[in-house]
């Protein structure tokens, strides 16, 4: 609510917020650069945190689609042989392993 109040007086000049405008050409006093320095780290900080969310709200829906347990398996050996230019898939369903497969 405060920062909406202080974006709409900075949009009316209001004088209560005329401290914190940022198109003034006059130098600021130190309390005015201190309220325009905390404001603007403020609304970056809300900015990343929206960027962070949004970015870790795309990673999960595109690359952390689960996959079905029935279709899961594991290798018999480790390490799993994997030669050059082929793909030897995992040959025990999870679902049928043993516990000392498994461990």
């Amino acid at each position: 609510e405060s920062i909406a109040l202080i974006m709409i007086g900075m949009m009316t000049n209001h004088p209560v917020t005329s401290a914190l405008n940022f198109t003034s050409s006059r130098a600021p006093s130190i309390d005015e650069f201190a309220s325009k320095v905390i404001l603007m780290l403020i609304m970056w900080a809300c900015l990343l945190a929206l960027v962070k969310k949004t970015c870790q709200a795309v990673a999960h829906r595109l690359w952390s689609y689960p996959v079905p347990i029935a279709r899961a398996s594991i290798p018999s050996k480790l390490p799993h042989p994997n030669p050059p230019g082929s793909a030897v898939p995992f040959d025990i369903p999870l679902l049928q392993a043993t516990d000392e497969q498994i461990g």
